[in-house]
């Protein structure tokens, strides 16, 4: 079900974008009824000791979609990363010796001009913009070396922050994100009072024991005021699975994982999803559309090609909400991470027909002026690489709860009771429904730097 109201919980979608409304109770969730799932201890750290005795039943790993050419899914990582700025000036230089979460600003006339631009276009001429052919980046350096041949950034350090650090970057960040949505003055003090009460949900015991790790805890709290909170918050609180940061096989290749795990203790089963511990130094709001990702994966596995192309769109579709919140002061931090989810946005963002959003029929190459392999691809679904370490992949496979609440949010078109992913995924190509025409001009002319 769709949320019709906004507070540290649910949400409202309009026809022009997504709008706050007033404050609404946190939410609680009923007894989970459908397959469930454990954590077990295979790739644990200290912080997540606790359940360190079971047995892995299935994994499946979240790579990336926009570098996942045929044959290779692997990024280059250097051994430093070099001060940088974007090419016309607009953004403050950093270095890799101190970074932080905070340091990154838009400034200058063109940032002004390019955030300025979506604000005094008409919703014809945004969707005008919208039917031309897809947008090439200004700034190669905001995506992956794979398909632009830019710098390829680390990840970022480790960020080393007190809770209470976490709760001031929380309540700041969420404050703009608030006041971006419903951009009124005199809301602002409102906005920041319901950010502060979002983020009590740190402490919160049951979301405490789903995730232990505070990073991962800070992420998950940044779902709040998207499409798929309401669910989200309902299956963290089913006591069905666990969110932790652990050592992934493969470096990099993989952002996140799901598995079906076993406590051998206990014999109960849940579903563990594992971030990267080579990314937990990234900004948390990347973080949240991984998590967004991988709670599609509920049995742990990936059981057909639809529900990888669903739990994907959905990250992307995550991560475009933050750029148009945040801005090109989020898309243009210096790291790995940030890299990998703007290329995927651009696939996702690149992927229209007649200037509305799709993710199976595009209408032209989605990384213009690549020479890499990945320059063939012609839409968002072609880049999706399915790894499932367990088995077949189907053809279909049967959706969840959050799954529905998450595609019913983004698309504003209801599936049916039993839907499949092949139902989520055919939803999510028809379906723009979120996003407004002048909100995506945006997130290409201002965070995202295409030339539009």
């Amino acid at each position: 079900m769709i949320n019709t109201s906004l507070g540290a919980s649910p949400a409202r979608y309009i026809s022009s974008g997504y709008q706050p409304k007033k404050q609404a109770p946190l939410h609680d969730s009923p007894q989970f009824t459908g397959k469930k799932h454990i954590v077990p201890a295979l790739l644990l750290t200290a912080a997540v000791a606790p359940f360190a005795t079971a047995t892995p039943i299935s994994r499946k790993g979240n790579g990336d979609i926009a570098p996942s050419i045929p044959g290779s899914i692997t990024t280059a990582i250097p051994t430093a990363l070099v001060s940088r700025s974007n090419t016309d000036g607009d953004v403050a230089t950093f270095t890799h010796a101190n970074p932080t979460l905070t340091v990154h600003v838009e400034k200058g006339p063109q940032a002004d001009k390019r955030s300025t631009k979506d604000c005094t276009i008409t919703d014809k001429k945004a969707h005008e913009i919208l039917e031309k052919p897809p947008f090439g980046p200004r700034n190669r350096s905001l995506f992956s070396k794979v398909v632009y041949g830019s710098t390829a950034y680390d990840p970022a350090p480790p960020q080393n922050r007190s809770k209470q650090d976490w709760k001031n970057f929380y309540v700041d960040a969420q404050t703009e994100f608030y006041d971006t949505l419903e951009p009124n003055p005199a809301q602002h003090a409102a906005h920041k009072a319901r950010a502060t009460r979002d983020v009590q949900l740190i402490d919160d015991p049951k979301i405490v024991s789903a995730i232990p790790d505070i990073e991962a805890r800070v992420a998950a709290l940044f779902l709040i005021g998207t499409p798929v909170e309401d669910e989200a918050f309902k299956y963290l609180r089913s006591g069905n699975v666990k969110v932790q940061f652990g050592p992934i096989p493969g470096g990099t290749d993989d952002k996140a994982i799901s598995e079906l795990v076993k406590d051998e203790q206990t014999g109960k089963q849940y579903h563990r999803i594992t971030l990267n511990e080579l990314y937990k130094g990234e900004d948390p709001r990347l973080h949240a559309a991984l998590i967004g990702h991988e709670f599609n994966h509920q049995d742990g596995n990936v059981n057909s090609r639809p529900e990888e192309e669903t739990a994907y769109a959905i990250e992307a579709r995550l991560w475009l909400l933050r750029l148009l919140t945040h801005g090109n002061k989020l898309a243009s931090m210096p790291t790995q991470l940030t890299q990998r989810e703007n290329t995927e946005a651009l696939a996702q963002l690149n992927t229209r027909v007649d200037g509305r959003l799709r993710t199976k029929t595009g209408s032209g190459a989605i990384y213009p002026n690549s020479s890499a392999e990945s320059a063939q691809f012609t839409n968002f679904d072609q880049v999706i690489q399915v790894n499932n370490s367990t088995g077949t992949v189907k053809p279909n496979s049967p959706g969840n709860d959050y799954t529905r609440g998450a595609v019913q949010g983004f698309t504003k078109t209801p599936l049916k009771k039993d839907f499949t992913f092949n139902d989520s995924s055919n939803a999510l190509d028809q379906h723009q429904g979120f996003f407004s025409d002048k909100q995506l001009v945006r997130i290409a002319n201002a965070s995202l730097d295409l030339n539009v």
